[in-house]
């Protein structure tokens, strides 16, 4: 019973050493249209920036809980079409850049998401 558990302990303990391992999914400057479908659910870090992207729908059933920092600056998103229900699913986003988009105001965000430190709206 004591090995079994210790066993687990040690699996669990290089799992989260994994995880915590910062992963950086950088795109930038790709000219993409869409969100890429295969972003690792053990990224920390997305850069999307310099990109043709106006939707977020390729979010929709992806599992990103590890993500803290996204980057979607210089993109071509509106107000209307930045739909911010993808960030339930970020619980540890801590920074968000939606610079130089064509938003025209601060997007909707629910009160769960309110976790940000900085959120980036220059130029939108």
């Amino acid at each position: 019973m004591l090995k079994q558990r210790l066993q687990k302990t040690v699996l669990l303990f290089f799992a989260l050493v994994k995880v915590t391992e910062s992963t950086t999914y950088d795109k930038s400057s790709r000219w993409l249209h869409n969100i890429p479908s295969n972003i690792p659910n053990t990224t920390t870090l997305i850069n999307l920036r310099y990109n043709s992207i106006s939707t977020l729908d390729g979010f929709q059933g992806m599992e990103l809980p590890f993500v803290q920092k996204l980057f979607f600056g210089h993109n071509r998103f509106t107000k209307e079409s930045f739909n911010a229900d993808f960030l339930s699913n970020m619980t540890a986003l801590r920074i968000l850049h939606l610079d130089s988009n064509e938003l025209g105001g601060v997007p909707r965000f629910k009160p769960i998401e309110v976790r940000l430190r900085e959120l980036n709206l220059g130029n939108a």
